[in-house]
This record gives structure tokens, sequence and C-alpha cells, in this order.
């Protein structure tokens, strides 16, 4: 299991954190590469999701590290935008990351979802009410994701 205490404390945007984040992730794709695009650290994986706003919870499995066109379809409406009711395809790297931290990080828990998808009326709407909402968010492009993990600290995903 990853000793958090030996990590560094450092600010970091949520942008700068997604990029390198992506940087890990195709760097790691490089180095090992794999069919489809689900983490092959261990197999079977699955992710556990509960979303903050709409209370759903979801679980995927995946299975010799593909998604299929089942999970692709649920994790996009999970990930939907809550406020409008749009469905937007996901970024499957999101999962891949997700899959990596999981296994990095040895929790178990749940990655709680604060937001997914967002549509650009929506996004619109949070820049005029909220300060830190980026103009050209990832969110719009199913490229980014808020969560929190149940079991572990918040500093320490962030880290």
């Amino acid at each position: 299991m990853f000793n958090h205490k030996k990590v560094r404390n450092y600010q970091c945007s949520r942008r700068s954190f997604l990029c390198r984040s992506f940087q890990v992730v195709m760097g790691l794709c490089v180095c090992n590469p794999f069919k489809g695009h689900a983490s092959q650290f261990r197999q079977p994986a699955s992710l556990n999701f509960y979303h903050t706003h709409t209370h759903d919870s979801l679980t995927i499995h995946l299975k010799k590290g593909i998604y299929k066109d089942p999970v692709i379809r649920k994790i996009n409406y999970f990930l939907r935008d809550f406020r409008t009711q749009e469905v937007y395809p996901i970024d499957l790297r999101l999962l891949d990351l997700l899959c990596q931290i999981k296994h990095v990080s040895g929790s178990e828990g749940v990655f709680e979802v604060i937001s997914g998808y967002r549509s650009p009326t929506t996004n619109k709407k949070l820049r005029m009410s909220s300060v830190g909402v980026a103009k050209k968010s990832l969110h719009m492009s199913g490229k980014a994701i808020d969560v929190r993990i149940n079991d572990l600290p918040t500093r320490f995903l962030r880290d």
C-alpha cells in the first residue's frame, strides 16, 4: 500500500492534476500496451461509484481489459449532467485513471462522484455563480470527473 505520509504537499489545480494524470496514464500505456481501454492491473477489476447529487450507485466490472458497449452506456448515463439530464460520451481514459488510482492506493472504497459531464449551459451558470469554474472546462468534453474515495483522505487522492 502507498504511504501517503511521504507524498509531498503542494497546491495544484484540477486542470494541472488532470493533465499530469493523463501524462502518467499515457506513459504507462506506451511502456505497457494493452488491448481495449481498461486497465489490466488486476483482472477482473471493478469500480464502484456513488453520485453525491443524484444518490445513484453504479458498479462496473471490467473483464479482459475491454469496456463493452453496455458498460460504456451505463457510465455515460451515470456521469450525465444531472442538472439538464444530457448524456455525453465520457473519455474512457478517465476510467483507466480511476483503475490506476485504485490499484496504486490499495483502495477498496467507493468513488463518490461530485461532477461528471457538464453541458455548456450548466458550465455557464456555474461560472456565473461560483469561482474556479473554467470557461473551457474539460467537464464539457467528457474529459473530467470530480471524485473523492470514501476510504482515502481527499488530500492523499489529490497528491
